[in-house]
């Protein structure tokens, strides 16, 4: 099993400046240089924009502290040498972590389905629903309870053009079934817009 590491970026409000963190691309260019690369070159926005395999992230938001995005990765990461305004934190998840039957989760997905070769949103709350069960049950878990927190779009702009996704964050407990699917799942994240904070499954263990 490939280990995991789990992190924190806090971008103090001059980073986020800065770096010009605008929208849901602008971070995904930025976890790519902190994360892949670890190189120390944080100035210019001009990053690279392929999604390596294994990292996954949640935009938290602006908190007291600065704007918190959390990460998980299966790559090994070499802690850059950091400006004071960007704080990296990370630590390797226990080899335990993934061991245990019941877990309370939370999740932002991009909820679609596709229709004569194109992406059509899914809005109904309940169909959200339906749909976040059918693929964690795929994903070797079952829904103990399930809820739908928050609905809405990111809405970025990606080399001049516009891209709307539809988002949905998910909150409730789930009952590991088939442990190898359940660990791929959690490796991989669930859905589609995985490069741009979609589909990374928070866990905690209860």
């Amino acid at each position: 099993m490939s280990s995991f590491v789990a992190g924190r970026v806090v971008l103090k409000p001059e980073a986020v400046y800065r770096l010009k963190v605008t929208d849901q691309y602008a971070i995904h260019r930025l976890m790519l240089q902190l994360v892949e690369s670890g190189e120390d070159e944080l100035v210019a926005p001009e990053i690279r924009t392929r999604n390596p395999l294994g990292l996954q992230w949640v935009d938290r938001g602006e908190r007291l502290e600065g704007r918190v995005i959390d990460f998980l990765t299966t790559r090994p990461i070499r802690l850059p040498s950091l400006p004071s305004d960007i704080t990296l934190l990370c630590r390797e998840l226990p080899k335990h972590f993934l061991e245990h039957q019941f877990y309370q989760f939370q999740i932002v997905v991009n909820p679609i389905y596709m229709r004569m070769k194109h992406r059509v949103a899914i809005t109904d709350e309940e169909e959200i629903l339906t749909w976040f069960a059918s693929k964690l049950r795929h994903g070797g878990a079952a829904c103990a309870q399930l809820q739908v927190d928050q609905r809405g779009r990111d809405v970025f702009w990606k080399d001049s053009h516009r891209v709307v996704y539809a988002r949905a964050r998910i909150s409730g407990v789930l009952n590991v079934l088939n442990r190898p699917a359940f660990i791929d799942t959690f490796s991989k994240g669930i859905g589609k817009g995985r490069a741009f904070g979609f589909g990374f499954l928070q866990l905690k263990i209860i």
